[in-house]
């Protein structure tokens, strides 16, 4: 695979226009966006669980690329697993960073965001919720490099990912109401 002239590696879907979901099935057109508020959003254990996230991530996406890998005597899901988060998820994908990097500026440690998303952004948000938590369990038996997520973040993402589809399915927003950090 060939390199961009700044050094990262091509996206090889098209990603979703500024949500921070990450990829999924475009709506046909004309559907419907749902508004989706994270209330009480903690920035110093967002950043803590993006930190973790991009680390696996990255472990995925160079697993992925060694063909070694591929041919190795990995257990066959490890395999599937690596290839779907290895490519699908592991691409830069834009965030409100400038939402979330102007409060931290201002000393604030939670803010409330909010954003629109697909309804199909509901069932590849499970899907990553269950991705993420088989990824928990190769790193667990130490077929990873990569740590498993910490139990705080392990709710966190819960709370979050679980906001994104209970709130596309009509349910109301949930403050997060745990620890600010790790």
């Amino acid at each position: 695979m060939t390199e961009t002239p700044d050094g990262s590696l091509p996206e090889e879907e098209p990603v979703t226009d500024g949500t921070p979901l990450g990829r999924y099935a475009p709506d046909p057109l004309g559907a419907p966006l749902h508004r989706v508020h994270l209330l009480s959003l903690p920035l110093p254990l967002l950043l803590s669980g993006r930190e973790h996230h991009d680390g696996v991530m990255r472990e995925f996406r160079l697993l992925a690329l060694s063909k070694e890998f591929a041919r190795s005597d990995a257990p066959t899901r490890l395999v599937q697993l690596v290839s779907i988060l290895g490519h699908q998820y592991a691409a830069t994908r834009e965030r409100r960073d400038e939402e979330i990097d102007a409060a931290l500026r201002r000393g604030e440690e939670s803010i409330d965001q909010t954003f629109s998303a697909p309804a199909t952004a509901a069932v590849a948000v499970r899907a990553l919720m269950e991705l993420l938590d088989e990824a928990d369990e190769y790193c667990e038996q130490a077929r990873l490099l990569s740590l498993p997520r910490p139990l705080l973040l392990r709710e966190f993402s819960n709370w979050y990912l679980g906001q994104v589809v209970g709130q596309i399915e009509g349910g109301q927003p949930r403050p997060w109401d745990g620890p600010l950090r790790l």
